[in-house]
């Protein structure tokens, strides 16, 4: 009898734990989206089919603390700034590298933007060891408290998470322009409603072309042939999109298609991240939602 209880205990242990592991996300997108993502020839992974809306973060209240601390007291537009941020739990426990898993080829996606939305920045810190705390350096174009969002996926979990805060930088605004397409080059978004509605997705289909008629390549970025980010005007949150699968990002002419869902109206700005002759490259579009 204790034999047969043995093995009855043992099995359903195993069980549980192939049912476990069937669970777990088998893709970096598994995590951040529910439906299997289309994965190409080149291994590049198409998330669009199951978009999130658009994350207002504060009113979610995630259990959190992002903490930032730059290398220095006053900030100024044009100087470079090396930050130190560490994310912390209910328990005041911060997040180590290890507790973390990778998404879209990055353990976490930092979003840095002015209250014009006019400089954009998506940078991805590095560990500073198992000490829960990371690091960044960027350059602030504009004045102003810049939001930042930090987003990640706790292994435990395996949900997302954003913690967000804010840095402030004094001066006036630069005539720095992001890091557009090479001469020659150009982009266009185009969205289908035209005036979408809230809570209604819109169909954004970025186009590239170049103007020789000759084939513009896409290199692959976070593991995708492009990503778009939508801020809403008061930077309460963001939309982070994944491109679809449509069979034409590889045309001479590539275009890639994103879904944008919000409950907020007003101006969105749109900025596309591609990356071309091994430069990430940043565009902005505007893109209203009534």
């Amino acid at each position: 009898m204790t034999s047969l209880v043995q093995c009855a205990l043992i099995t359903v242990a195993a069980v549980g734990l192939f049912v476990g592991l069937r669970s777990l996300p088998d893709s970096e997108c598994g995590f951040l989206h529910y439906d299997p993502p289309v994965v190409d020839g080149d291994g590049i992974q198409y998330c669009g089919d199951d978009q999130p809306v658009f994350i207002e973060v504060g009113s979610l209240n995630y259990p959190v603390k992002l903490t930032l601390k730059p290398e220095r007291e006053f900030l100024n537009v044009g100087e470079p700034v090396k930050v130190v941020l560490s994310v912390s739990a209910k328990g005041g426990e911060p997040l180590a590298p290890s507790e973390l898993a990778v998404t879209h080829t990055e353990l976490m996606h930092v979003l840095v933007v002015d209250p014009s939305r006019e400089d954009y920045h998506h940078v991805h810190p590095q560990p500073i060891g198992e000490s829960g705390q990371w690091e960044f350096t960027f350059t602030p174009n504009r004045p102003g408290p810049y939001q930042v969002f930090a987003e990640f996926v706790p292994s435990r979990t395996q949900q997302v998470v954003i913690a967000d805060g804010a840095i402030d930088v004094a001066g006036a605004a630069t005539a720095v322009a992001p890091q557009a397409l090479p001469d020659g080059w150009t982009a266009s978004l185009v969205v289908d409603p035209a005036a979408p509605a809230v809570d209604q997705e819109a169909r954004l289909h970025l186009k590239i072309a170049r103007a020789d008629g000759a084939q513009a390549v896409l290199e692959p970025v976070m593991g995708a042939w492009a990503h778009l980010v939508a801020f809403d005007e008061s930077v309460s949150g963001f939309a982070h999109l994944h491109p679809k699968y449509t069979g034409r990002e590889k045309d001479a002419e590539p275009q890639l298609e994103f879904v944008l869902n919000t409950h907020i109206p007003g101006d969105y700005r749109v900025w596309a991240q591609v990356k071309v002759d091994g430069v990430e490259r940043f565009m902005p579009f505007n893109v209203q939602v009534n």
